[in-house]
């Protein structure tokens, strides 16, 4: 009797839903768990007649069991008495005794893996993103787990190059990495692809992948157009020591030629720099909101049943404003190396600046009240401009984005647009009370065009991206672009454009 009732302590107290049924799908017995996951009472339960699942995926995986094999089924379920949005059950066969007498049947454990599931739905929408990012560089990109050697990620890029290689292994496609005089992988090196017949310069970096481990990230440039102009130079100065009589237009050709040298080495170290800087920017200021999200979400998993709603709510605010920061890291990102590689094209068009500004207002309205910050929008009439909305937009999003995370709980900022008549142009200004810059700093933004940051009020963390794109932006469309500040007073950002 004593060991009997410590299996069924035993039994009681796993941490997964436990059913075990008869050879007519009758249940003979649960555990406590298994009353946790689905709300029912065990007596509820033992009356139930698992052939009345209307889930008929479901009610195979059971049937599957009195046939001697394993089932499986994950999904939803729902009834009129249940709602379960994610579901993982396996079933097993099974012989027991009951009263003497040997009966098969089956045992099902039965898993709640909601939380599962919202974490994999969050990473998916990252790795999306991610996707969408890298999709967007003119470089041939793909990610190799340094373990496995298997392909795990590749851009748009890389497949219109080399097919869809994601999920192969490395070796299969590739030759191995060069290795330098000290047999370590080389960082930096130019190779040539015989299945192409083309020149590639690589570029390989280390970096912990989304699941933890370790991949090796390469980026490969196309740079057979460069091999081959270098090929046809030494073809035409060898053939000047035997044509003295072409001389002058062989060297007319070789001018030519080094000026399109020159101006695709400039074009490699402009996309190399975005490449960079890009990397840098998603490798260190991406990796802080996405890993305090998934801190949170590991936390909720751990211990989910132990938090009330309220405690539940208090973990996911601070993670919306998180997502929202990094959601805001990623727009502006992609903006700026889309500027920066020459794909943004200016289209000036006519349209009301005041609704921007209102946009732009609901938009941030959660972290005003978040921040218990006063908003006041100072403006007397409508304006309407001529210029590219999208750029403006950004603009603007970037400009009160800043003004929130630079202003302390209960302070103040004010929108404000006036007419300058006299300069025939219109000013929008963004003002805060909040710790303001210094000189130095802003120096750094306008003169040597530097991506300056520092925290907010909240510690929130920023790359500089914001203000750069504002002041390119603003630019592009004839403008001027202004800071002016106090350390520990507040700042003025402000911009002018034409009428």
């Amino acid at each position: 009797m004593e060991t009997e009732n410590k299996y069924k302590l035993l039994f009681d107290n796993i941490p997964i839903g436990v059913l075990i049924f008869d050879d007519k799908l009758k249940i003979i017995d649960c555990n406590k768990h298994l009353t946790k996951i689905t709300g029912f009472k065990s007596t509820a339960i033992a009356d139930f007649d698992l052939n009345k699942i209307e889930n008929q995926t479901m009610l195979s995986a059971y049937k599957t069991a009195l046939k001697g094999i394993e089932g499986f089924f994950e999904g939803e379920y729902n009834s009129k008495q249940i709602n379960l949005p994610a579901l993982m059950i396996r079933t097993k066969p099974m012989d027991f005794e009951i009263e003497g007498k040997m009966i098969s049947g089956g045992i099902a454990l039965i898993e709640d893996i909601t939380d599962r599931k919202i974490v994999e739905d969050a990473i998916n929408k990252l790795y999306n993103t991610f996707q969408t990012i890298l999709d967007s560089v003119d470089l041939s990109v793909y990610a190799v787990d340094t373990k496995t050697k298997e392909i795990l990620f590749v851009n748009e890029k890389t497949r219109n190059e080399f097919g869809d290689i994601s999920g192969k292994k490395y070796n299969e496609i590739f030759t191995d990495t060069p290795k330098d005089d000290s047999g370590n992988d080389l960082l930096n090196y130019e190779y040539f692809n015989e299945k192409l017949k083309k020149w590639y310069k690589y570029s390989n970096t280390i970096i912990k992948w989304i699941d933890g481990r370790e991949v090796l990230l390469i980026s490969a440039t196309d740079i057979n157009l460069l091999k081959e102009t270098d090929a046809e130079l030494k073809e035409k100065n060898s053939e000047l020591e035997f044509q003295a009589t072409e001389i002058e237009r062989a060297l007319l050709r070789v001018m030519e030629q080094n000026a399109q040298i020159n101006e695709q080495s400039e074009e490699l170290k402009l996309s190399s720099q975005v490449k960079d800087k890009m990397f840098s920017i998603i490798g260190h200021d991406l990796r802080g909101p996405v890993g305090n999200i998934k801190s949170v979400l590991d936390l909720l998993m751990e211990d989910y049943d132990d938090y009330s709603k309220e405690e539940i709510k208090e973990f996911i605010e601070p993670v919306i404003d998180t997502s929202g920061s990094a959601f805001n890291l990623l727009s502006n990102l992609l903006w700026w190396a889309k500027n920066q590689t020459g794909k943004i094209s200016l289209n000036p068009e006519n349209f009301v600046l005041n609704d921007l500004i209102e946009e732009n207002v609901n938009l941030f309205a959660v972290n005003f009240d978040n921040k218990k910050i006063k908003l006041t929008i100072d403006i007397k009439k409508e304006f309407t401009i001529r210029a590219d909305e999208n750029m403006i937009n950004t603009a603007i999003r970037n400009l009160i984005s800043n003004a929130i995370k630079f202003t302390p709980e209960k302070g103040n900022v004010t929108v404000k647009i006036r007419e300058l008549k006299t300069e025939n142009k219109i000013q929008v200004s963004v003002k805060d009370n909040g710790i303001g810059i210094s000189k130095e700093d802003i120096d750094k933004i306008l003169k040597k065009r530097e991506m300056f940051t520092t925290y907010g009020t909240n510690n929130e963390k920023g790359s500089g991206l914001g203000t750069v794109l504002c002041r390119e932006f603003i630019e592009k469309n004839n403008g001027t672009f202004e800071i002016s500040s106090t350390k520990g007073k507040g700042s003025i950002f402000s911009f002018k454009l034409p009428l």
